[in-house]
């Protein structure tokens, strides 16, 4: 934390997510217990003094429910974070992007009226715009993909056009696990697998 400080930057983010990491559009997830993740986020806040660099504490805990990011998020602020970040990829079981867009937006109300501090988004349904998301009550909004994944949709479709053997491929770059999956990551969390057996074998795990 003081390293990033000290380098400049205004804020970093905190994960509550246990190595090794998935992107939340990637199945495979595993959270830290919540007492541990507290105690990082509360580590942090420490380690910044008395600076204004903010801390962002992000949950990824979607991956098990809804109210458990909720609750995560709300016991990291109480731990110090000045903003937290719900990941919002799944509700409940159920792929956000699978639901009508107006659900979609109940969903991200729901879940930002139940956060008792300042929340950072990064997801916007189809049609919708970073102010929408502002206007649901998020305090800021990120848009990491909001330019690569129609970048990538277009190389894609252009692949599929001139060359046949990619026909059978599905055609649609909707969300990042999609470019993920297009990009490989399939054969990289499979030798990440392997390695990790292999160690815990001369272990004696």
């Amino acid at each position: 934390v003081r390293l990033i400080r000290h380098s400049g930057a205004a804020a970093m983010h905190i994960e509550d997510a246990a190595p090794p990491k998935r992107n939340p559009f990637v199945p495979g997830q595993v959270m830290l217990p919540r007492h541990l993740a507290v105690t990082r986020v509360a580590a942090a806040v420490e380690a910044r003094g008395d600076s204004d660099f903010v801390i962002i504490a992000r949950s990824d805990a979607d991956c098990i429910s809804v109210d458990e990011v909720i609750e995560r998020c709300n016991l990291y602020l109480k731990a110090g974070a000045d903003v937290a970040m719900p990941v919002t990829a799944r509700i409940n079981g159920t792929p956000m992007g699978s639901l009508p867009v107006d659900e979609q937006l109940e969903w991200h109300r729901h879940i930002v009226s139940r956060i008792e501090g300042p929340v950072l988004g990064m997801a916007v349904p189809p049609g919708k715009a970073p102010q929408d998301m502002l206007e649901c009550g998020y305090a800021i909004m990120i848009v990491p993909t909001l330019t690569i994944l129609p970048a990538a949709q277009a190389m894609w479709k252009a692949l599929l056009a001139a060359s046949p053997n990619l026909a059978r491929q599905p055609g649609e770059i909707a969300n990042p696990g999609d470019l993920l999956y297009r990009l490989g990551i399939q054969e990289f969390m499979d030798r990440q697998e392997r390695h990790i057996a292999r160690e815990k074998g001369e272990l004696g795990q």
